[in-house]
């Protein structure tokens, strides 16, 4: 599939050349756009030397009013180069992508610079970080991402004599929600104060470095798991508690309002568990419980959250599923939690009885949806026990897409990034992938629907509207709540970056870059947003 790639690539970097030789290589823009398709692309691809020798003709372009000699030799040797390539070497990044879900931060300024370090350094610890420039933008990621943690400048916290603090944990739905302030100057004690009794975390005070900022930020998020586990996890059997239930439940119901993300639930209690502990005492109940967790946390995906109401009934609730895909999740941990039990040869008999219900867009609230898992489960109690009944209301929804759009002058590159996406495994969506080879030709449609959710990769470097242009034009037109966009750049200059991030962009990614790093931070971004 590589050599695919190289090839198509190959044969589009000909077509160029040939185009400037029959200008003379007296065109500097084009010059330049052929130079860094070849440098960020080259390597992604595999082909590393003739990316490092674009490298060194771009350097020589500075300075330059249009490309010269020199500039003409390092084609000719860059085409040669491409003429010899037979196969694609490993790539040279080292960038070790994980596709787990890592903690999500979101840092706030007026001038982006400032954080700009911040976020590098943060990212290499293994977080996933955001930035944004003004309190709406700063309002909007917080209820599209749901963040960890947020540090925000002063300049952004207070407004007149209040601060958005509040706001900012009101937006999450999440009271115990880090949210640190930075501050540039002096700060009185006064206004120090006036920022905890508002609900600061903390107040970060001048002068400090960005390693502090970074420590600051990386300690507490490895400090707030552990804190966060002890107030939402029954003690007994490490299953999530009502406590759980009630922060998740108003931000569960607002994301499923706002986005139409489906879910399900499934109520449960343990078969005759009241005769175990009667016949065989409370340890062995208590044993029981912890069995049955421990065995559902063995089965269940990452993804779903078993919480314990009380006594022997818990709560599950899965995320992006669907009624039918419910009750055979259900019907499978019945039968492996019937083999468990088995193996122990127990002097009694358990299992579990379950009721499901799917959210729609009819339901009002979560109690709504377990009033109904209720009523689905003790019509399977009726029907003798450890058995699985859906409540009889919910329809049934085909799988939503996710529309990307690719729009890449490259089409090396295109194919590679469109191949990357269908090979996405996202829970409850279906992948569509559309190709356009300039910002021009995107617009020339319309190609957005409402109620659609939109991933859309964009190229820097274009011919005609560049990626800033295309990108200022999305945002303008289209809201950015279900449309997801990932910037590509072979350029490092930060201004590029942090102007890419101002105009709206939710990530970039750096050119060169492995697949494994595209599929993680698209598959993170999407779990967070659509």
């Amino acid at each position: 599939m590589v050599k695919q790639y190289q090839q198509t690539f190959i044969a589009n970097i000909k077509k160029q050349y040939t185009y400037l030789e029959q200008r003379q290589f007296a065109d500097f823009d084009e010059m330049y756009r052929w130079l860094h398709t070849i440098k960020g692309t080259g390597a992604t691809i595999g082909l590393e030397q003739a990316a490092e020798m674009a490298e060194e003709a771009m350097q020589s372009l500075v300075g330059t009013e249009k490309p010269g000699k020199e500039q003409r030799v390092y084609a000719e040797k860059i085409m040669n180069m491409l003429g010899k390539e037979n196969e694609a070497e490993k790539l040279s990044i080292t960038y070790d992508a994980s596709e787990e879900e890592s903690s999500f931060v979101l840092l706030g300024h007026v001038s982006l610079h400032v954080l700009y370090e911040v976020k590098e350094q943060l990212e290499t610890l293994g977080h996933h970080v955001l930035l944004a420039s003004d309190r709406r933008k700063l309002m909007e990621k917080i209820e599209e991402f749901h963040p960890e943690m947020v540090l925000i400048s002063e300049d952004l916290a207070v407004r007149g004599s209040r601060t958005i603090i509040k706001r900012v944990k009101d937006a999450a739905r999440d009271a115990l929600l880090p949210v640190a302030v930075f501050c540039s100057g002096g700060i009185d004690r006064e206004r120090a104060d006036k920022l905890y009794e508002d609900g600061a975390s903390f107040v970060i005070k001048p002068p400090y470095s960005t390693v502090e900022m970074v420590q600051v930020i990386h300690r507490h998020l490895e400090w707030q798991a552990p804190m966060k586990e002890a107030l939402t996890v029954d003690e007994l059997t490490g299953a999530y508690n009502r406590k759980m239930l009630e922060m998740e439940e108003s931000r569960l119901w607002a994301e499923f309002k706002r986005s139409g993300k489906p879910f399900s639930i499934a109520l449960t209690d343990l078969d005759h568990f009241k005769q175990i502990n009667d016949s065989y005492g409370h340890e062995e109940g208590d044993q029981v419980l912890k069995w049955f967790v421990s065995h559902m946390f063995s089965r269940k995906r990452p993804s779903d959250h078993l919480i314990r109401l009380g006594g022997d009934e818990f709560l599950f609730i899965f995320q992006q599923t669907f009624s039918e895909e419910t009750e055979k999740i259900m019907k499978r941990l019945q039968h492996s939690f019937a083999d468990f039990v088995s193996e122990r040869r127990l002097p009694y008999r358990l299992g579990f009885t379950a009721g499901t219900s799917t959210a729609t867009a009819n339901h009002a609230s979560l109690q709504v949806l377990i009033n109904e898992a209720d009523a689905a489960m003790l019509k399977a109690k009726d029907a003798g026990r450890n058995t699985v009944v859906s409540y009889s209301g919910e329809t049934t929804i085909d799988l939503p897409y996710i529309n990307v759009f690719i729009i890449d002058d490259d089409e090396a590159m295109a194919s590679f990034v469109a191949d990357q996406f269908h090979q996405l495994n996202i829970a409850r969506y279906r992948i569509r992938t559309t190709y356009f080879s300039s910002g021009e030709a995107f617009f020339e449609e319309e190609n957005y629907e409402r109620g659609q959710r939109y991933f859309v990769v964009l190229d820097v470097t274009m011919p005609g509207m560049d990626g800033f242009a295309v990108l200022e034009k999305l945002r303008g037109k289209y809201p950015s709540s279900n449309m997801i966009v990932l910037m590509l750049t072979g350029n490092r200059n930060e201004e590029d970056i942090v102007h890419a991030l101002e105009l709206g962009a939710d990530d970039y990614l750096m050119k060169p870059f492995r697949k494994e790093e595209l599929v993680a931070r698209a598959k993170r971004l999407i779990q967070r947003v659509l």
